[in-house]
């Protein structure tokens, strides 16, 4: 964080080191964000292919009934 005692001018307390954790923290949180996002959209194809499916279901039973 910043710090600014009363007789000092504005000075930064975070080291290089803490820095460079944040930014490699920031990237695994990047790259589980991506990660997370590829999932969510196959689940969403899924989902549609799915939905195609039990709409073919009930088509097929249709044609089923009316042939009996």
């Amino acid at each position: 964080g910043w710090m600014r005692p009363a007789d000092q001018p504005l000075m930064r307390t975070s080291s290089i080191p803490d820095l460079q954790d944040k930014d490699v923290k920031i990237s695994q949180l990047n790259q589980e964000v991506t990660k997370l996002r590829n999932i969510e959209l196959e689940a969403m194809r899924k989902d549609t292919v799915i939905q195609q499916l039990q709409e073919e279901i009930v088509q097929l039973q249709q044609v089923e009934l009316h042939q009996e």
